[in-house]
């Protein structure tokens, strides 16, 4: 064969191999915003629907994803909710979403899909365990000596302060 042919065919793989990677690459994303992101914001409307599960608007500092079909799926945006705005029936309608570069936008409270999992009871109950411990009066279970300071100074050499 000679080396024109070659280099062809090689070439030919090569594009063959990325128009393919490419193809994997759309297919997975697809795959992913009809089904990841629509579960998610379905069991983020099915949670904040319950009454038993808490409030019924999106808590402050947790974490979104601010999904938008007309941007590629790789420049979508992620950020935290900052602050919820309300209407004058004292519903809440807004959420800012502060970005990474410090950007604050402002979206419908439906949009911003949350990525964190509340699990304020398991919180509560961590914080409760946590502040048993602090107030436990146990004694130290060690008893150390005062460490030895060495001064390694080139005007003191081999002198040792003691504490």
């Amino acid at each position: 064969m000679s080396e024109e042919l070659i280099q062809l065919r090689t070439g030919r793989q090569g594009i063959d191999a990325i128009n393919s990677s490419h193809k994997l690459t759309e297919k997975f994303w697809t795959i992913r915003h009809k089904e990841y992101h629509c579960k998610l914001r379905e069991s983020h409307k099915r949670h904040m629907e319950s009454k038993r599960s808490g409030s019924s608007a999106p808590a402050i500092d947790t974490v979104a994803l601010l999904a938008d079909d007309n941007q590629p799926r790789n420049s979508w945006k992620m950020g935290r909710i900052s602050a919820l705005k309300t209407s004058r029936d004292n519903a809440v309608r807004e959420a800012e979403v502060t970005l990474s570069h410090g950007h604050i936008p402002r979206r419908p409270v439906n949009l911003p899909v949350p990525l964190e999992i509340d699990d304020s009871l398991q919180t509560a109950h961590m914080e409760s365990r946590v502040d048993e411990t602090e107030n436990d009066a146990s004694p130290k279970r060690y008893e150390l000596c005062n460490r030895v300071r060495v001064d390694y100074s080139e005007d003191h050499n081999n002198s040792v302060d003691h504490q």
